[in-house]
């Protein structure tokens, strides 16, 4: 639990929680991280609120980095490959897990992509 606990601590807590608007006091959920204690990760719950692929038809656009290999990158190629959008794109770059993409260069490539979806 080291790791979920610190980044839901650290990010989720303190940059999104806040105070529910009241237009939408439901948009933020604070019991992740019980959620992620309660149930196995293998099990009918995680199923249930994880990506319905056939269902993404809106244009994807996904940025990975073989530094992540561990973690993100797997959903970075894993949602290229499976969302059923007709228009996706996947940019993987090396590097830290930043600059690439914040770069000139992958700027450009993304408004390229934005403008032509």
């Amino acid at each position: 639990m080291g790791f979920i606990a610190r980044w839901h601590n650290n990010n989720t807590a303190f940059h999104l929680l806040g105070k529910p608007r009241s237009y939408n006091p439901d948009a933020f959920q604070n019991d992740m991280l019980w959620n992620t204690m309660r149930h196995s990760l293998d099990s009918e719950y995680w199923r249930k609120n994880s990506a319905r692929w056939d269902k993404i038809t809106v244009p994807v656009f996904s940025a990975g980095n073989w530094g992540g290999f561990a973690m993100h990158l797997r959903g970075n190629t894993e949602g290229y490959m499976c969302a059923a959008s007709q228009h996706k794109k996947l940019r993987i770059h090396s590097g830290s897990h930043f600059h690439p993409f914040h770069s000139e260069e992958a700027r450009s490539d993304q408004l390229r992509w934005f403008d032509y979806c």
